[in-house]
């Protein structure tokens, strides 16, 4: 970890004793950070710049989470509930789930709520927005080449 960040310029990662943990803290570029596949999406979808950057940055350990996110986006062609997408993506926290995956999958506009002024309802559902099938389309269509 602490070669990689020399050669790439970046700060020396940092070790630091919390309590019982140690916790590992590593200084990314801001054109690191982005995963190649967002700048994608920005060029295909017109996602303004500071959505890619908060997309990537949301997403925690990026390359696990795209997986799930997309794996949620494939779901939610037909409207789904969070418990569905929950097991879907094998996660047990509601919480980490809607930070994680849900929030920023529908702060750019990939998915939409069903009942959007009722957000907590237990009847609530998430769909596919033009957006999110553009991107569908788009992966699909790579997936072939």
């Amino acid at each position: 970890m602490f070669k990689e960040a020399e050669a790439l310029g970046l700060p020396e990662p940092e070790i630091v004793e919390v309590g019982m943990r140690v916790r590992f803290i590593v200084y990314l570029a801001e054109s690191i950070a982005v995963l190649p596949e967002s700048k994608e999406i920005k060029g295909i979808l017109d996602i303004p710049e500071h959505q890619v950057s908060e997309l990537g940055a949301r997403t925690g350990t990026m390359l696990e989470l795209r997986r799930h996110q997309v794996e949620v986006l494939k779901k939610c062609k037909n409207e789904c509930s969070i418990v569905n997408l929950m097991e879907l993506t094998e996660r047990t926290d509601r919480s980490k789930f809607r930070k994680r995956i849900l929030s920023p999958l529908l702060d750019a506009g990939f998915i939409e709520m069903t009942i959007p002024d009722k957000p907590q309802s237990s009847k609530q559902k998430y769909r596919l927005t033009d957006k999110g099938k553009a991107f569908l389309d788009k992966e699909a269509h790579e997936g072939i080449e």
